[in-house]
């Protein structure tokens, strides 16, 4: 079975040094991170990331990362979603019954 990890996305105002404050935090922490994506928008000056790390070994229990993350979000002047990988999501998937035409979905779509 595979460790469990934790999964930080991060959307926040683009500034230099993001990547180093972020890898940084889980490193000061005792973490080992697993896979990393940061992306600007730079229309809107916005930061993203999505940073995902070992929980064991990790220097914060389980239990107060939901607080130190969002303490985390908040000085970086941003908001930021944890997600562990052994929890799973609620998904509903949805199935259309019927094939609709581009004609007659448009069709249903102005009623």
């Amino acid at each position: 079975m595979v460790a469990p990890t934790a999964i930080l996305q991060l959307i926040c105002p683009d500034r230099p040094g993001l990547v180093s404050e972020l890898s940084g935090w889980v490193s000061a922490n005792g973490g080992n991170i697993r896979h990393a994506d940061h992306h600007t928008d730079g229309g809107a000056g916005l930061f993203l990331s999505r940073l995902e790390w070992d929980l064991e070994g990790f220097g914060l229990p389980r239990s107060s990362l939901p607080e130190a993350v969002q303490a985390l979000s908040a000085r970086l002047g941003g908001e930021g979603q944890l997600h562990f990988s052994d929890q799973l999501s609620r998904v509903a998937i949805c199935q259309q019954t019927r094939s609709l035409s581009a004609g007659s979905a448009l069709a249903h779509a102005r009623r």
